[in-house]
């Protein structure tokens, strides 16, 4: 497959760049499998495609407050950008470095709350390693002075909205830069009507990573290299999607990428 086979237009008039005014408000379009059907309804009524005995596997990520504004000692403005935690303290993590001149190691970046980030070497995918002071409860300072890494066509700053609105309802773990949009529409009386059908729900974590901000740079899709992404399956989830393959069931996953015009937004689950 070739890059430019993937080109569409996409007016950016047509970009909604608030969320709908409710979660299950938001427009859906469905695909029939077998018939190749197109349906459109809304996600309040997306339980009625559920059967009794499937299994709806859920993404309990939840977005960290990536984006982090200071300055450099020498005065010039910075932004570091959270991407994935390198130690169990979370004191240290992999970021993509915004500014004038490229960081030297060992420099300081001055951020917020007392809160200041120590470029240590240089990473992979044009990225640092960075120490963050002080040493305990940085994930707690991370949430007063960090904003919402809305995606780069959201052309307008994060705000209060935003730190509720760009979670699921059922977001547990930290460690996302990215909400797994596709679960964004769900809300727990919809959780319950989906489980009201005889429907297991069950978690796992994929912290959304670099990836969904990077652009591929290649024109061969065989050449790209895809970015690591933390993920962990409870042996329980594993299990009940063992059981329900087994047994000729259907798994349905929530999928990670939408596209969004205007109030029209499909969201792409995936039996």
């Amino acid at each position: 497959m070739q890059l430019k086979d993937f080109n569409y237009h996409l007016p950016p008039e047509l970009i909604a760049q608030e969320p709908a005014h409710r979660r299950e408000s938001a427009r859906l379009m469905t695909l029939d499998r077998k018939s190749g059907e197109i349906g459109e309804g809304v996600v309040a009524d997306i339980a009625e495609h559920f059967v009794a005995g499937d299994l709806l596997v859920i993404n309990d990520t939840r977005v960290i407050p990536a984006r982090l504004l200071g300055r450099k000692e020498t005065g010039g403005k910075a932004e570091v950008f959270l991407v994935r935690r390198r130690d169990e303290a979370g004191q240290v993590w992999q970021c993509l470095i915004k500014c004038s001149k490229s960081p030297a190691p060992g420099s300081l970046i001055i951020l917020s709350e007392g809160v200041t980030a120590r470029i240590v070497e240089r990473s992979e995918h044009d990225t640092w390693i960075v120490s963050f002071s002080p040493e305990e409860g940085f994930l707690d300072r991370l949430e007063m002075i960090g904003s919402m890494p809305l995606p780069p066509y959201i052309r307008r700053p994060a705000n209060v909205i935003d730190g509720e609105r760009y979670q699921t309802v059922f977001a547990r773990e930290r460690g996302a830069v990215a909400a797994p949009t596709a679960g964004l529409h769900f809300t727990e009386s919809l959780l319950q009507k989906v489980r009201a059908r005889g429907v297991d729900i069950l978690p796992l974590t994929l912290h959304v990573g670099l990836g969904t901000f990077m652009p591929v740079r290649v024109k061969d899709l065989s050449e790209h290299r895809m970015h690591r992404e933390y993920y962990r399956i409870p042996e329980t989830t594993a299990k009940a999607i063992t059981d329900r393959k087994k047994a000729g069931k259907r798994v349905i996953a929530l999928g990670t990428t939408t596209t969004s015009s205007g109030t029209r937004r499909c969201r792409r689950w995936q039996p």
